[in-house]
């Protein structure tokens, strides 16, 4: 693949983005998508960015679901 022409990339990501917009939002993996068939941007290979050992990152050791990332307000 040439070199990647990030100005481009960038101005299609924003694109993609707002093109979602209007029903209800876009991934990262969406717009991850698009940009690989689009052929903006290559593949990488899930094993080679996934972070099962959560080292690289300060994640919680599992995911108890929406309920557990509830901000409660002090005041009740």
């Amino acid at each position: 693949m040439p070199r990647l022409q990030w100005p481009r990339i960038v101005d299609r990501a924003a694109d993609i983005v707002t093109s979602y917009g209007e029903v209800g939002g876009c991934t990262l993996w969406q717009a991850y998508c698009r940009l690989v068939a689009e052929g903006l941007i290559p593949h990488i290979p899930w094993d080679a960015i996934r972070d099962d050992t959560q080292i690289a990152v300060e994640a919680p050791p599992s995911f108890a679901g929406p309920a557990a990332r509830v901000l409660t307000d002090e005041r009740g």
